[in-house]
């Protein structure tokens, strides 16, 4: 084995050169604009672009591999000296996803305020579905049982055995049509 290097060899400078042109450009002005290094905003635009497109763009680093997949950059760790504007180049990079998260959030909202009009009128419709049955189950409470309601069980079981011993297709018998209420 070979030993461990005494001083490792930095890690490799993002260049903003490798994105294409207007995502290039606009590292070099907000990096001019915000007095830090071009780079620092290149790596927080590809984090925000690795969040916009999540799972949907895979990219495939060893042709030799055809199985191997890993997905864009989601999150980026910038470590730069104090007082190098580090903020401001974060609120730079991400400033295009912000866009977006606002006009989504915006959507999302109208959309949530539409579902909360729905769901009243649903409920409403709801409620007065369930006190027409409870009127009607009062009704015929008090109307009393007169044999013509069975347990649910029972009927389903004189149904199905009527249907076994007699029944043709086309007819119908006053058995099908039957409501049961398990009381």
């Amino acid at each position: 084995p070979l030993p461990l290097p005494k001083n490792p060899d930095p890690p490799l400078k993002l260049d903003p050169n490798i994105l294409p042109n207007p995502l290039s450009d606009f590292c070099r002005y907000s990096a001019f604009e915000n007095e830090t290094a071009p780079e620092a905003v290149a790596g927080f635009l590809l984090a925000a672009l690795g969040m916009v497109t999540g799972t949907r763009i895979v990219i495939n680093p060893d042709p030799l591999k055809p199985n191997w997949f890993e997905y864009p950059i989601r999150s980026v760790a910038l470590v730069m000296d104090i007082s190098s504007n580090k903020t401001a180049v974060f609120r730079t990079g991400f400033a295009p996803l912000e866009k977006i998260q606002t006009s989504k959030n915006k959507n999302f909202n109208e959309l949530i305020k539409q579902y909360e009009v729905d769901q009243k009128i649903f409920d409403k419709k709801e409620q007065g579905l369930s006190n027409l049955l409870k009127r009607n189950l009062d009704r015929f409470k008090k109307k009393g049982n007169r044999g013509r309601a069975k347990k649910f069980s029972d009927s389903c079981s004189e149904r199905t055995s009527e249907t076994n011993s007699d029944y043709k297709p086309g007819n119908t018998r006053e058995t099908d049509f039957n409501v049961c209420i398990g009381i």
